[in-house]
């Protein structure tokens, strides 16, 4: 009886240890095909993200696939391009090789502040002309005028009256209706001795266009003045314009008209107020 019982119990661990044999190379057989399964998975998505970002993949620290590439080009984009923040912070400290933009409207004649006429009533009415200029304030004080986009055209002069001739209306249509900038001279920052404020001065060369009723062909260019108040930032060391007005020198004839046998014309002159300009600087 014990015999028999022996070879029994001998049988069942058999039984055993031949089910636990099939149960690990079960478990090992799964656990090659989910090794499988996860590689094809990690291969499919390193494809798809390098077909979309042009690079290889990599991982987190979590374990999700990331483009890489992507990422790096994108913090390589941040860091070569300017940001608008930085050219919107663009500012000067010293007016010496600084670059601004200058916003203009002015008449090619005097006029009062309310823009009416200054002149007596016999003279014809001065045209306003608006536009931008660049121009660079040089260390050695000249100033150099850069490219810039040509200003609109102002208004359409009126239709002539009805007794012109035909010659004079086809001059008027011809005629252009843009001033030219044809040359910026020094510069200089100088003291008020009224209000004690620092002042930057210069001046342009302007050709008026044949359409300006103050157009002569001998005076065909008219030098016009350039004056702005400089603001300093006591904190930062900024410098702003403002207050910018342009005037025209005017020559003024003595109450008596002659002295002795020499003209006072052109020994007395005074500038006359024409338009207004603000400036702005320009990041280069």
């Amino acid at each position: 009886m014990s015999l028999k019982n022996n070879k029994n119990s001998n049988e069942d661990e058999d039984d055993t240890i031949s089910r636990t044999n099939d149960l690990l190379k079960t478990a090992a057989r799964l656990r090659k095909e989910a090794e499988a399964l996860e590689q094809s998975m990690r291969s499919r998505n390193i494809s798809s993200s390098s077909a979309a970002g042009g690079g290889g993949g990599g991982k987190t620290k979590q374990g999700t696939d990331v483009d890489l590439s992507t990422t790096v080009a994108a913090n390589q984009q941040d860091d070569t391009l300017p940001s608008n923040n930085s050219m919107k912070n663009k500012f000067y400290t010293c007016l010496k090789d600084s670059t601004w933009m200058i916003s203009y409207r002015f008449a090619s004649d005097a006029v009062n502040r309310d823009n009416s006429n200054d002149n007596d009533s016999s003279s014809p009415k001065p045209t306003f002309y608006s536009g931008k200029v660049k121009v660079t304030f040089q260390a050695d004080g000249y100033t150099t005028m850069l490219e810039t986009p040509p200003p609109p055209p102002p208004p359409p002069p009126p239709p002539p009256p009805q007794d012109s001739t035909h010659e004079a209306a086809a001059k008027i249509n011809s005629s252009s209706n843009v001033l030219k900038f044809q040359k910026f001279w020094g510069w200089d920052e100088e003291t008020s001795r009224d209000d004690g404020m620092q002042y930057l001065l210069f001046s342009a060369d302007v050709l008026l266009p044949e359409s300006d009723p103050n157009y002569s062909k001998m005076m065909a260019k008219q030098r016009f003045y350039f004056q702005c108040r400089v603001n300093n930032d006591s904190k930062t060391g900024e410098i702003s314009m403002s207050d910018g007005t342009v005037t025209i020198k005017k020559d003024i004839e003595p109450p008596g008209g002659f002295w002795g046998v020499f003209n006072g014309g052109g020994i007395l002159a005074q500038f006359r107020y024409c338009g207004n300009f603000l400036m702005k600087p320009w990041s280069k």
